[in-house]
Parts: C-alpha cells; sequence; structure tokens
C-alpha cells in the first residue's frame, strides 16, 4: 500500500510541476514563442492565443495536481478518490487537447499515460483500503 502511495505522489508531482511549468510558460507568453507552440496550432479550436489553455494547464493540472498531492501525503479523507479524479481529469485535458488541434506528439503519450496510471492506482489503493478495513472473518481468498 506505501508503494502504491509513493508511486500516486510521484505521479501527481510530476504532473504538478510540469503542467506549472507549462501553464506559466503560456501565460508569460499567450504567442506561444515562450514554449516554441506556432499560434498555427490553436487555428481548430476556439482559442486566438495560449493565455486560456495556460491558465486551464497551470490551475487544473498543476495546481490542482500539487494540493492532491499534498493531500495524499498527508493521508487526507478518500484521498484516493481525489487520486483518480485527476488521473480523469489529465485524461481528459489530453484527450480534448488531441481533438482540438488535430495533431498527436510524444508527450500526449506521457501524459495520458501518466493520467490512466492515476487513473488505475487510486482504485488500487482504493481497494486495498477497502479490503483492509474488512473484519478479518469476512476476507475471501479468492
Amino acid at each position: 500500500m506505501k508503494r502504491l502511495r509513493s508511486f500516486a505522489i510521484i505521479l501527481l508531482i510530476f504532473n504538478g510541476i510540469s503542467a506549472s511549468f507549462g501553464g506559466v510558460g503560456l501565460i508569460a507568453s499567450p504567442d506561444g514563442s515562450l514554449m516554441e507552440m506556432p499560434l498555427e496550432w490553436l487555428e481548430s479550436t476556439p482559442f486566438n492565443n495560449y493565455l486560456i489553455p495556460g491558465i486551464i494547464l497551470l490551475t487544473v493540472n498543476g495546481i490542482l495536481s500539487l494540493v492532491i498531492s499534498v493531500l495524499v501525503i498527508i493521508k487526507s479523507r478518500s484521498y484516493e478518490i481525489l487520486i483518480v479524479i485527476q488521473g480523469i481529469i489529465l485524461s481528459g485535458w489530453i484527450i480534448i487537447q488531441m481533438l482540438l488541434i488535430n495533431m498527436f506528439h510524444w508527450l500526449h503519450v506521457l501524459y495520458g499515460l501518466t493520467g490512466l496510471l492515476m487513473i488505475f492506482t487510486g482504485f488500487f489503493i482504493r481497494q486495498r483500503t477497502d479490503f483492509n478495513s474488512m473484519p478479518s472473518g469476512h476476507r475471501s481468498s479468492t
């Protein structure tokens, strides 16, 4: 259980730091030049520049991941569900991004897998927590 929790913390911090840097970079340079992202990538999206995507990236994937990582570290109530929620948010972000920009990049794979690993890790922690909280007479070996 401790290893799963540690793994979730690593995933959350990795996502939180990288999304925070990316979000700040897009906010600081909405034309995408700082992050070497051409505005042409936004042609099929509702955005004229990277300001709004940068704000969303910073808050929803950056700051929120870091906050959840702290809640996991202190073993806040139902922290495993928060891991799953952040995994869903990250996976959704990647899917929506790919659909909007009509483009594929290797980072989509990296962060898509990170989101899926968060989801599965959170579920496994929850399952083990539920199992370990059962009275020993009710546990099944199957």
